[in-house]
């Protein structure tokens, strides 16, 4: 599995702003968050083996030596990486405002919200790529899986004996053309939660990372002028 993280220094010694500490939490925090989004990620997998499926399927069985039921591990694990996921993923803007603060904002506005926030940016030369992850469909399918289970319901899973799959849950699509956002609603169906998860931890997390080196190549632009 590999290791992300983000270095403070490359940073701090780039930014012409005095605000360190605030960048060292920050970053502190990004640094946990991939920790742990890693970690649920490897003990899902650890309790989804096909023997660990039919356990629970057929003979709702305890998992290892605990009095915890297998469903209640797996589905523990789902729920802990898509929120730490989601928690990683929405911290950028707040750094992004750290980093390269364009104009004084309501911090209520400092999100991934286009019209507010994002298109400040619009000159920038990581511009492209922040829209791009704006769009990005698994990014906003792990946004709407965990707004629906942190305000609604838990989403159900069935275990079909080799795999799991998710109940369906709706998400909006999103692109962004001559600064104006398209949004269609969606609905996933019945998803392979295995394939979700991959896709969501090996795609969006090094898409994250990569955002971040981009906004410092555009420090070390900055800073060269």
């Amino acid at each position: 599995m590999e290791k992300f993280r983000l270095d403070i220094s490359d940073f701090v010694k780039l930014s012409k702003k005095n605000n360190t500490k605030e960048l060292e939490i920050a970053t502190q925090s990004i640094n946990r968050w991939v920790q742990y989004c890693q970690y649920h990620y490897f003990m899902f997998e650890k309790s989804t083996s096909e023997e660990m499926l039919l356990d629970d399927k057929i003979f709702s069985m305890k998992y290892d030596d605990t009095n915890i039921d297998i469903r209640y591990v797996y589905e523990a694990h789902i729920a802990a990486f898509l929120t730490s996921l989601h928690a990683l993923l929405d911290s950028f803007p707040y750094l992004l405002n750290l980093y390269i603060p364009v104009k004084a904002i309501n911090k209520r506005e400092i999100g991934w919200n286009h019209d507010k926030f994002l298109i400040l940016y619009k000159g920038k030369s990581f511009y492209r790529e922040l829209i791009s992850f704006y769009e990005d469909e698994n990014f906003n399918k792990v946004k709407a899986y965990v707004n629906v289970i942190k305000h609604k319901n838990l989403i159900r899973i069935e275990n079909h004996g080799t795999h799991l799959e998710f109940e369906s849950f709706g998400y909006r699509a999103r692109t962004v053309k001559d600064d104006k956002i398209k949004s269609t609603p969606k609905s996933e169906e019945g998803s392979d939660v295995l394939k979700f998860l991959q896709n969501s931890h090996n795609e969006l997390i090094p898409k994250f990372f990569d955002l971040c080196r981009s906004v410092q190549a555009d420090l070390v632009n900055i800073e060269k002028y």
